[in-house]
């Protein structure tokens, strides 16, 4: 339907219009901390303000990657990573839509709603533009081969520990932000619904952004077969060809991934943790493998023994 270079030019309009409105809300965050003198809430919107710091960052990368990317060939990852935020913003924008549904049924005032609807709308469609865009092969570096994978023959690239920590770090705080702009608005739709207050609840809270964050964690890695953490540094997830169906594969990938202690596998000596072997995938660098099949065994001996 449309070109690749107009398809990049959307994509550059609507990051541009997206990087603007995480910057509006950059001030408001600003504006909240000099007036509020309270030193608990200066934490938490201290906090949001740094996530949301980062956001924009990864969307300037991404926007910088899309501009260049005219003139030559595109093999950079800023696309990657701006594909994966954009994509959680839209599940965020989505269930925010979802939500204040409710709102629209108790007070019958359409101005909120249709406001929430074109910023969903624009976010999924600037998702779809950049989801459709043909990227080139990132090229290729040299990794250390790892053997006596339990479900793959042959050698492997593992990738190292340290991207772990990387991928731990950058996702939480992604999803921790995501999920706290949807908590953020459900309160505000019960309030404008009921017309009061309601007490806070921290175990409630702490709650429904774990159901969110395991949302966002399922449909990233289910759909892109990436987080932002992973985008960030180049690495994918695979499943094995005898796996289960792809969308079971990756729900119980997430569930296993809040498992108390599952942070300790980390030391595995195959570089695996137990979210991965437990669900028979393998997080490998995207370099070596963005263009090939999603599936991976003895047979795919050009991913499994790629040569160094």
């Amino acid at each position: 339907m449309f070109s690749q270079k107009k398809l990049r030019l959307i994509a550059i309009i609507g990051t541009v219009l997206l990087c603007l409105a995480l910057g509006n809300m950059l001030f408001v965050s600003i504006a909240e901390l000099r007036l509020d003198t309270n030193a608990l809430f200066n934490i938490y919107t201290g906090n949001v303000f740094l996530r949301r710091c980062f956001i924009i960052i990864l969307c300037i990368w991404g926007l910088v990657d899309l501009i260049t990317g005219f003139k030559k060939g595109q093999t950079g990852r800023g696309i990657r990573v701006l594909r994966v935020v954009v994509l959680v913003l839209a599940i965020a924008a989505t269930i925010r839509l979802l939500s204040s549904i409710y709102l629209f049924i108790r007070i019958r005032d359409i101005t909120l709603w249709l406001l929430i609807l074109v910023e969903t709308v624009l976010t999924i469609g600037l998702s779809i533009s950049l989801n459709t865009l043909k990227l080139e092969q990132l090229p290729k570096k040299r990794y250390k081969l790892y053997y006596k994978a339990d479900i793959w023959g042959g050698a492997y690239p593992a990738i190292p520990r340290w991207h772990r920590l990387v991928h731990c770090l950058v996702d939480a705080m992604v999803f921790s932000y995501a999920a706290q702009l949807i908590w953020t608005d459900i309160n505000l739709f019960v309030v404008l619904a009921n017309g009061d207050f309601t007490p806070h609840n921290p175990l409630l809270e702490a709650q429904t952004k774990l159901v969110f964050v395991f949302i966002l964690y399922g449909l990233c890695e289910g759909y892109l077969r990436q987080t932002p953490g992973k985008a960030i540094l180049g690495n994918r997830v695979y499943i094995d060809e005898k796996a289960q169906a792809v969308l079971y594969t990756f729900l119980f990938r997430t569930l296993a991934r809040f498992t108390p202690l599952e942070g300790i596998s980390i030391i595995d000596k195959d570089k695996r943790m137990w979210h991965d072997t437990w669900s028979k995938t393998m997080v490998l660098p995207m370099d070596l493998t963005e263009n090939k099949p999603d599936y991976i065994n003895d047979s795919h001996p050009d991913i499994l023994d790629a040569p160094l």
